[in-house]
């Protein structure tokens, strides 16, 4: 079986993707359904090698929310044996860094070089890309969590259910991406606002960093390819939400990214320039702290 050319591998309004970039969800449709690198029979023998450092498995009837990002229990099979059984072994497993294998790398950026110059336009150059294989039994519930990256979600068998939520209450989205930051991404409370985004075969969903959201399985077992980059604003944001932690221990409130440039370039530029706060002064970590 052949890939799709990069002009149809992702069908996507470029123009709503731009405006989307970073701030909303927005769905879209592919055509790598049927690649042969996403069959269950290639993902199993991929993950037969798999580093079992890149290898997250749970069991898949998990609570929406799991705050301390420790799922009760998995089973004791080798990764490829769980592919093979998702049909009745109750789990659900992400296979990281798939970009690593060249022929998976080619996917990725087929799939990514369709939206390239548009991220370029909005937000400069595309950054660091990945990909990582997605499977789940029937029923599978992934908890609320966010990514700090951009990720083009694309739906390659089963459904799914995606839910993207918001809080009305900044402050609260700020405290649970700084509780969680560099460790569990798992949320401690729902957001208030949320979508549901139902995804089946030749669907695909874009994620904005820091979009909180879960996943509930359909009725079979479920496989999803992410392709994820990163771009300036989200990694800036991620200095910036690493600064503000620090602040925090510091017994200050900092604000959160896109209140003020002029403080964002600041707090970006400290962790930067791996900075330590305390030499520079209090006055200058209050104009930090943007309150």
């Amino acid at each position: 079986m052949t890939a799709p050319s990069a002009a149809d591998v992702i069908a996507i309004d470029r123009s709503q993707f731009g405006v989307a970039l970073g701030r909303q969800p927005m769905t879209f449709t592919h055509s790598v359904a049927d690649h042969a690198l996403l069959g269950l029979d290639a993902i199993a023998e991929l993950a037969d090698s798999w580093p079992e450092r890149w290898v997250e498995h749970h069991l898949a009837d998990l609570p929406l929310l799991l705050p301390l990002g420790d799922p009760p229990g998995r089973l004791d099979v080798d990764a490829g044996e769980i592919v093979r059984g998702l049909d009745h072994n109750m789990c659900w497993m992400v296979l990281w860094f798939v970009e690593t294998v060249r022929s998976y790398e080619a996917l990725l950026d087929e799939c990514l070089d369709r939206v390239v110059d548009v991220v370029h336009q909005r937000d400069g150059a595309m950054g660091r890309r990945g990909a990582n294989i997605f499977l789940g039994s029937a029923g599978a519930v992934a908890p609320a969590h966010f990514d700090r990256h951009h990720n083009l979600l694309l739906q390659i068998c089963g459904t799914k259910d995606v839910t993207v939520g918001q809080f009305e209450d900044l402050s609260v989205a700020q405290r649970e991406i700084e509780s969680h930051f560099g460790r569990n991404h798992n949320l401690h409370e729902l957001p208030e606002n949320a979508t549901t985004y139902h995804l089946e075969p030749g669907d695909g969903l874009y994620i904005p960093p820091y979009a909180f959201h879960w996943v509930k399985g359909g009725t079979d077992p479920s496989v999803s390819l992410s392709c994820g980059f990163r771009s300036p604003t989200s990694e800036r944001a991620e200095k910036i939400h690493t600064c503000n932690i620090r602040l925090r221990r510091m017994g200050l409130s900092p604000s959160p990214p896109g209140r003020s440039e002029l403080v964002d370039r600041a707090k970006a530029a400290v962790v930067q320039g791996r900075r330590r706060l305390a030499p520079l002064g209090a006055k200058t970590v209050a104009r930090l702290s943007g309150r």
